[in-house]
């Protein structure tokens, strides 16, 4: 895995060890401000649980209410022991991605966002094109064996809690990230958690 550009693929057995992914990440990558995660997936795949995961152990608070902010765009949350620094968690998945999201990222200050603070992003691909080169990290669920989840929600209704999530950083600070979760896992693996080839 290069610097610029790493990926790995996780197998993830259930919803306990996809937070534990997540909060694996908050650790090693730590809190840098013009972090931003695009996290990607069907309805159902664990998206917001992924983000819980990140945003707890960023917080140190284990019993911190984490929701997707489906329907108000954006939660802002403190950081353990960074003032300076937030996290942003932003869901676009409710908003019109014409118009109507522009402007309601420029009501967020998004932009200010992007350059100071952790920023996580549900439904990314809605962001308009503009927002889209900014170097990230892609987190990327998927059923694993390939069936899509059955819809009704983030954490309703599917067959198998099972995943593979995919981190791939685009940009540079991200790839050192990606190699240093690929190793902490292939000295920590366990059958819920592990690197696939």
């Amino acid at each position: 895995m290069s610097a610029q550009g790493g990926e790995l693929a996780v197998h993830s057995s259930d919803e306990g060890s996809t937070l534990l992914l997540a909060r694996c990440l908050a650790k090693v990558a730590g809190v840098r401000a013009g972090d931003t995660i695009f996290l990607q997936g069907e309805v159902g795949m664990g998206k917001s649980v992924f983000a819980r995961g990140f945003i707890r152990e960023a917080a140190k608070r284990e019993d911190l209410e984490v929701v997707s902010p489906t329907y108000l765009l954006h939660e802002t949350y403190d950081v353990a022991g960074a003032e300076e620094v937030k996290i942003q968690h932003f869901d676009l998945y409710r908003f019109d991605p014409g118009k109507q999201l522009e402007v309601m990222l420029q009501r967020a200050y998004f932009e200010d966002c992007l350059a100071k603070d952790v920023v996580l992003i549900e439904w990314a691909e809605y962001l308009p094109q503009r927002y889209k080169d900014v170097g990230r990290l892609v987190v990327s669920l998927t059923q694993h064996g390939g069936e899509e989840g059955r819809g009704g929600g983030e954490e309703a209704g599917h067959a198998s809690s099972s995943r593979v999530v995919r981190l791939t950083a685009e940009g540079e600070t991200w790839g050192p990230v990606v190699d240093a979760i690929a190793s902490v896992l292939e000295q920590a693996s366990s059958e819920s958690l592990h690197l696939l080839d």
